[in-house]
């Protein structure tokens, strides 16, 4: 009978970087490098380490604030953000039907 000595490998996952979010108000979509994470603010994001990411907040009805980072494995930045107010929307659409054509402008009223 032959005896053979088994080596266990164990591999461990590579170490991340994390980026903790904030805003004010709250609520806002996490994205990391074009990809909606599935998170809102407050929370905390895993990206690979000592890559640049590229990061936005969107909040519908403030203007998407964005920026870019690095994080070292193991370490957590923060990053917190006070939304402004998106400035209004004017919209011109062009209507067709039956061969005639009619413009619409809708304008949103101006806040202060």
């Amino acid at each position: 009978m032959v005896e053979k000595a088994c080596d266990t490998l164990t591999v461990s996952p590579a170490p991340l970087g994390y980026i903790e979010f904030t805003s004010e108000p709250s609520g806002a979509e996490i994205w990391i490098d074009g990809e909606f994470t599935g998170k809102y603010t407050p929370a905390t994001v895993s990206v690979s380490p000592d890559v640049e990411h590229t990061w936005e907040l969107k909040l519908e009805g403030y203007k998407t604030e964005k920026g870019t980072i690095v994080v070292s494995a193991g370490e957590t930045k923060s990053i917190s953000v006070t939304f402004k107010k998106a400035p209004p929307i004017n919209t011109a659409m062009l209507l067709a039907a039956g061969g005639a054509a009619a413009l619409l402008l809708m304008m949103r009223p101006r806040r202060e």
